[in-house]
């Protein structure tokens, strides 16, 4: 009788005591809850402690999280011997921690200043950003947190053997603008050890982004090959950065939307300035690559560019300066598919402009006299649709020029792209449809440039 007698006080304790812990439960739920809602809903914003600071243009997307893990994180540590109050405060700094973690998985960077919870709750989550006067600034995530401007340390302070491998973004000022580049560093990376570099530009009416996918996942190809992969943005045509970038390659093509102004050479002059200063590159081993108006934009800058561009790949796209006088040959392996409605593989006004664009095979020869190059070419690669063929030239610099048959305005062995172009009447279309073309898988471009690129140094 004493034993049934003491066993029901137990379990009316140990119900009572469910009954708190559900209670309490209930009240961290709606805790979190609300704490979830306002990271969502409150976006980190660039402080203005100096206007006249172009603060690098990032984006810290909503973080999401998910509440089932943080409630088992809470079972776990609720058992044991400390306090029930001190366990719900760990698990409180592991919720912040999570936050903090994919805020700086976006972002690219880390709160490296020392000041991080210094000021209150959003100091543990806020990114830094470096801003144009190379200064580094925090960002404000709620109206009552207290600014916070660093200078000796943060993304800004960061020395170039302080560079590891990972993901960054750049803002740089040029022509009084605000020009923006990401750079992608593999994991291979050693501090102090100089590896090749690639700049990807994008093609007309892209992005920096749309670049690095479309090309079959650059980033990755750096990883395996390390080398590093840098991706400047063009200029909209209202003169600022925006979803529809462009290049100002030269003047024989004309497009309404590039702004003839805009001095893009000097920029990704400036990008190289700052790589070199952020991280160790092989200055003999600087290529360049794009796609369309991305590819006249290689070209350009192998002209102007060419004690500093060691090789060049330009994909679906030719020269359209009227000048161009390299101080030394440069290297090429150009890609251009038969049927491609861009840039006709035979000349023609293509589409999106009613400019006439020379037959590509003039570019080549172009570049083949620049080069002084042997009129005799070889055959290097043969299957399915693609053939190339190469030329040998002075300096120990060569000439390859891919053909696919058939081939689209597209990235030989990238993303295959279905979007519809617009401007396009039944002319143009050169038999396609209303799309860029045929997509081959018989070569993949970025295999074969990287390929063609070991061979080549200054």
């Amino acid at each position: 009788m004493l034993l049934q007698f003491e066993f029901g006080i137990i379990k009316e304790k140990v119900m009572k005591t469910k009954i708190i812990l559900l209670v309490l439960l209930s009240s961290f739920f709606i805790f979190g809850l609300g704490l979830t809602a306002l990271v969502q809903n409150k976006t980190c914003q660039a402080v203005e402690a100096d206007k006249n600071a172009a603060v690098q243009n990032l984006e810290v997307k909503q973080a999401k999280f998910s509440l089932g893990s943080i409630f088992n994180q809470f079972k776990n540590l609720t058992q044991g011997t400390k306090s029930f109050f001190s366990r719900v405060k760990l698990v409180i700094e592991q919720y912040k921690k999570n936050i903090l973690k994919k805020l700086s998985k976006v972002t690219g960077t880390k709160p490296s200043d020392d000041k991080s919870g210094t000021s209150c709750v959003c100091a543990d989550l806020y990114a830094p950003v470096c801003g144009a006067d190379n200064q580094t600034y925090s960002n404000e995530c709620f109206a009552n947190c207290q600014k916070v401007k660093v200078v000796s340390k943060g993304v800004c302070g960061t020395k170039s053997n302080e560079y590891g491998s990972g993901d960054y973004n750049f803002a740089t000022k040029h022509q009084n603008r605000t020009r923006f580049y990401s750079v992608h560093v593999p994991l291979c990376y050693s501090k102090g050890k100089a590896i090749p570099l690639i700049i990807n530009f994008h093609g007309g009416n892209s992005t920096a982004e749309k670049a690095e996918q479309g090309i079959g996942d650059m980033n990755n190809k750096a990883d395996e090959a390390c080398f590093i992969g840098a991706y400047p943005s063009g200029v909209s045509s209202v003169g600022q950065p925006g979803k529809s970038q462009y290049w100002n390659a030269g003047t024989l093509v004309q497009i309404e939307e590039v702004d003839p102004s805009i001095d893009d050479v000097g920029f990704i002059s400036k990008m190289l300035d700052e790589l070199e200063g952020k991280f160790s590159i092989d200055t003999k081993k600087v290529y360049a690559t794009g796609i369309s108006n991305g590819a006249w934009m290689t070209y350009r800058v192998a002209c102007e560019l060419s004690d500093r561009i060691t090789a060049i790949a330009p994909i679906s796209g030719g020269l359209i300066l009227e000048n161009c006088n390299p101080k030394r040959p440069i290297p090429i392996i150009h890609f251009h598919g038969t049927s491609d409605p861009g840039w006709p593989y035979y000349g023609g006004n293509g589409c999106w402009t009613d400019t006439y664009r020379q037959p590509i095979k003039e570019t080549i020869q172009k570049w083949i006299e620049i080069n002084g190059c042997s009129a005799v070419s070889n055959i290097t690669y043969q299957k399915g649709e693609a053939s190339c063929e190469t030329y040998n030239c002075q300096e120990d610099s060569k000439i390859t020029f891919c053909t696919i048959k058939g081939g689209g305005h597209t990235y030989p062995g990238g993303k295959v792209f279905q979007q519809l172009i617009p401007k396009w009447d039944d002319d143009c279309a050169l038999g396609q449809g209303r799309g860029v073309g045929k997509t081959t898988k018989d070569i993949k471009a970025l295999d074969a440039m990287w390929e063609f690129f070991q061979s080549i140094s200054k």
